[in-house]
């Protein structure tokens, strides 16, 4: 009897194996991930509730960071292009006037974020660049001579046709031209009537809006600082939404070109005569580096986080 008892004794002080240790912490990982609740895949579009949205302030200076909700994940962004001829990008291709070979900044951006591992695709009702020789995706929603006052009211059907969750919005080039009265208060309305529809859509679309580059400050036609001016009101117009919650963000596109003679707004006679409102191939690529900047601060990688088994 007393053996069995220094028996038992000497088994109750033998050290648990540490295999032992992990195995069983091991399993009891594995029971706890396998006895989670599934998730459920979320739509890309999400109605609003009313909440107060995030704000974000120009340049990438962020309180707090806007970004893509975390459903889209593994899914596809729709991106869409929005303005007048640049955003077509009128002045590129064999044929610098046709929109069946224009492509600007669209290529630019298009490779730079496929080279990036990103999952989207260009939407919009409109087809530029098909004519190109170049692949890339050809959707848009940029309209030729078009001012904001002309894209505010079609919004609505641009807007349900191509379900955009992310909006490049670059537009002004036409009104600040064709204003004779310096009244650019008035084109900035006009693009927060454009805001407002986006609002309507989806007030969690996220739009990207872009301080417009200048004119060819060569070319005799040019407004001195009527760009500027314009830029200034649309900060200030874009700044109030912002601090009332406006998923914007703002970029500068006015100072990302050269606008020296022979920069980026200064085309060969023989290959586009008589311009002076859209950026050659140089300035289009600018453009495109300054929206992918603006997007991938916006948009982070998916990232899944797996449980640490450590040695015990």
């Amino acid at each position: 009897m007393a053996d069995e008892r220094v028996q038992l004794v000497r088994l109750r002080e033998r050290p648990f194996p540490r295999f032992h240790v992990l195995v069983i912490t091991a399993a009891a990982v594995l029971v706890w991930i396998f006895t989670l609740p599934p998730a459920t895949a979320a739509p890309l579009k999400t109605t609003s509730t009313g909440a107060q949205k995030t704000a974000v302030t120009a340049q990438s200076q962020v309180t707090p960071l806007v970004q893509l909700a975390p459903q889209f994940c593994g899914q596809t962004v729709n991106i869409m292009p929005l303005g007048n001829s640049i955003t077509r990008g009128y002045g590129t291709g064999p044929d610098p006037d046709s929109a069946n070979f224009n492509y600007g900044f669209r290529y630019y951006l298009f490779n730079s974020l496929t080279s990036a591992g990103y999952n989207f695709d260009f939407v919009g009702t409109l087809n530029s660049g098909s004519q190109s020789s170049l692949n890339f995706d050809y959707d848009h929603e940029g309209h030729g001579g078009f001012r904001a006052d002309q894209l505010a009211p079609a919004m609505a059907g641009y807007l349900s046709s191509a379900q955009p969750d992310v909006i490049l919005l670059h537009i002004g080039t036409n009104d600040v031209a064709q204003r004779n009265d310096a009244n650019y208060a008035a084109d900035v309305a006009d693009v927060a009537d454009i805001l407002d529809a986006i609002d309507t859509y989806d007030s969690e679309a996220i739009v990207v809006l872009a301080q417009i580059i200048d004119q060819d400050r060569n070319d005799g036609r040019y407004q001195p600082n009527a760009v500027a001016t314009y830029n200034s009101l649309l900060v200030t117009m874009a700044q109030n939404r912002i601090n009332n919650g406006d998923k914007l963000v703002l970029v500068d596109m006015y100072n990302a070109l050269d606008y020296a003679d022979n920069g980026d707004m200064e085309h060969d006679e023989t290959y586009l005569p008589n311009d002076w409102l859209h950026p050659t191939d140089s300035g289009y690529q600018k453009m495109a580096t300054v929206w992918q900047t603006a997007l991938a601060g916006l948009w982070q990688p998916c990232v899944v986080h797996l449980p640490i088994i450590q040695n015990p």
